[in-house]
């Protein structure tokens, strides 16, 4: 990773380090062994999300727990899977429920989708993530 990540058509640089990430209001997220602690931003609100889909930033970042960048998904509620293959996305779109399950939040819940597709990108090893206890919620 270079010294900056920006979201072309959107205008938006996503936060390389935790800090900026805290610092530029993206929402904590769960932490998940080989990925890191998920951040989200939602587009219409400042450290909090709305729960609606079409207000997340399709663009989801991971963190190590020195607080560096690791990797990165792609969220899209429109599903990428083909019926002969799953097009280089995941395999399998993931229901609402398993989706919450990257936010440490029971509030979670997206009543305009109920399916999404993810595609993620590693930049560093992903064996060698692992989460501590301190991280909050813990996967």
């Amino acid at each position: 990773v270079g010294d900056r990540l920006v979201v072309n058509g959107a205008n938006v640089a996503l936060p390389t380090t935790e800090a900026s990430a805290i610092e530029q209001g993206w929402v904590k997220g769960s932490c998940f062994d080989g990925m890191g602690v998920h951040y989200f931003k939602d587009l219409t609100t400042q450290d909090s999300m709305t729960w609606v889909a079409e207000n997340l930033l399709p663009v989801v970042v991971m963190f190590k727990n020195d607080g560096s960048f690791n990797a990165l998904f792609f969220a899209s509620t429109v599903v990428q899977q083909g019926l002969f293959g799953a097009n280089t996305w995941e395999p399998v779109p993931l229901p609402n429920a398993q989706m919450c399950g990257n936010f440490c939040d029971d509030d979670c819940t997206f009543e305009d989708t109920s399916i999404w597709s993810t595609m993620h990108f590693y930049f560093n090893d992903h064996e060698a993530m692992k989460c501590c206890a301190d991280d909050g919620h813990v996967t």
